[in-house]
């Protein structure tokens, strides 16, 4: 709002005072400017698990009002900053108009902790960002921080078509409590001038009723609600719960398949060992999401390569040499089981075995002195042949590796991503470690944020993107 000295309280009129020089109000005048920054949840209040609710299933991921339901409740704690701000000229020479932000709009859910803390606020009239990140361009100058605390309302919210679910806010209705340690902020508190400029930052926010507090959990990974109907799943049932480890209180979501849980909630422990994230997932639900994975993602271009292979030096020779044979493989569209086998060596962990066909038909052959076999026989004829994988999920094996087909490396990062990071919005990632066992037919998946807070620093005080 424009700085009008006369409105101000007096604390407040000091601190700005040394900032302001004549030629201000020639290139368009000082603006009091409030940013709400570095959203934070503290504590989580859930419903004795007796009275929670298995979630709300929902066919659509934007029709949150009328889905969200009392019981949990999550106490958010934002940093209020005060700012005095100076427009730049290329912002009063288009004054009035709207302010641009890269990416524009995407989709109709603010998603996570990043979707809340995207966006801009009108100041004066000068502008009014409509996207992600765009604020006026200008000086800010820090006067003081206070803190805004708010008691949400939160919904596990299921979107089983796409195997996908998350954990919602509903900021309609909700109206934060305002603190300060410092007298400037206390005494600016209780003027009717921040009472009117609080209510215009706050305002696009308590319109938004389905925020993501968590990442969107993606069972699936890109796999479309039709490409999943056509697997024929089981329902998808989540479970919420709140566990607690050395660090305080643990968000923990428990998914079944169709009835068979194979669990008890209460028995239910944080297994997050000092990691961010961890994630326990069974062959009951990743064997059918791979087999939808290998088939979405088929490779119907035929792969063509040189192999080595021992044979003889000529027709009249019983030595043997290595020569040369060129061959064309096509992979089957169908994999036709994904399993983890136990290990056959001691010192690496159980290997992810992926299990498919492959069409194989010799090209050309050429003997060891390099000269090209004209007469293929029945070598030239196509062959059927088990296509078998055998991963190692998180062990690197000593030496050297095979170099794999840009194709097949593209279907493998298209098959194992959503096993190693479930989750549809992306975060930057330090170190991912974790172990499968063939005894619990299961791997275990735990990784790192690079930083916590990396996703969170970007202000919003106005109007919040869609994403």
């Amino acid at each position: 709002m424009p700085y009008q000295s006369e409105l101000v309280p007096p604390g407040l009129r000091a601190a700005i005072q040394p900032h302001i020089r004549p030629i201000d109000f020639a290139r368009g005048g000082l603006f009091v400017e409030v940013q709400m920054i570095d959203p934070s949840p503290q504590t989580f209040h859930w419903p004795p698990l007796s009275d929670i609710t298995t979630g709300t299933t929902a066919g659509s991921r934007a029709t949150a009002r009328s889905r969200i339901r009392p019981g949990r409740m999550v106490d958010l704690s934002w940093a209020v900053q005060l700012n005095l701000f100076k427009p730049s000229m290329d912002l009063i020479a288009t004054s009035g108009t709207e302010g641009t932000a890269p990416g524009g709009s995407r989709g109709n859910r603010v998603s996570s902790v990043r979707g809340i803390t995207e966006g801009t606020i009108s100041i004066g009239g000068i502008t009014q960002g409509s996207g992600p990140g765009a604020l006026p361009k200008g000086d800010r100058i820090p006067l003081t921080v206070g803190t805004a605390l708010m008691h949400v309302p939160a919904e596990l919210v299921i979107f089983s078509p796409a195997l996908q679910f998350w954990l919602a806010l509903n900021f309609e209705g909700v109206q934060p409590a305002y603190e300060s340690n410092d007298p400037i902020l206390v005494e600016f508190f209780k003027t009717d001038y921040a009472a009117s400029l609080l209510a215009q930052t706050i305002a696009p926010l308590l319109n938004q009723a389905d925020v993501g507090l968590s990442p969107t959990v993606a069972l699936a990974g890109s796999l479309t609600p039709n490409q999943l109907a056509r697997l024929q799943l089981p329902a998808l049932h989540v479970q919420d719960l709140l566990v607690q480890d050395d660090k305080g209180q643990v968000l923990t979501f428990c998914v079944s398949l169709g009835d068979d849980s194979g669990g008890v909630f209460n028995m239910v422990r944080s297994f997050l060992s000092g990691r961010d994230f961890a994630y326990y997932v069974s062959d009951k639900v990743f064997s059918a999401v791979l087999a939808g994975l290998w088939h979405a993602n088929a490779i119907y271009t035929p792969i063509v390569g040189d192999v080595p292979v021992e044979m003889p030096i000529d027709s009249n020779s019983d030595e043997t040499g290595t020569g040369k044979a060129r061959v064309q493989v096509n992979l089957s569209d169908t994999l036709k089981e994904s399993s983890i086998k136990a290990s056959t060596n001691n010192t690496l962990g159980d290997p992810l075995r992926l299990v498919s066909e492959q069409t194989v038909q010799l090209l050309a052959l050429w003997d060891p002195n390099g000269k090209q076999v004209t007469d293929l026989g029945d070598l030239a004829a196509p062959a059927v042949e088990p296509f078998v994988l055998s991963l190692q999920m998180f062990d690197q094996p000593v030496g050297t590796q095979p170099q794999l087909q840009p194709a097949l490396q593209n279907l493998l990062v298209a098959q194992l991503l959503p096993m190693y990071v479930p989750l549809i919005e992306q975060f930057t990632i330090a170190d991912i470690g974790g172990f499968t066992s063939s005894t619990l037919h299961a791997l275990v998946v735990r990784w790192n944020l690079a930083s916590p807070l990396d996703v969170i620093k970007a202000p919003i005080t106005g109007v919040l993107s869609n994403s």
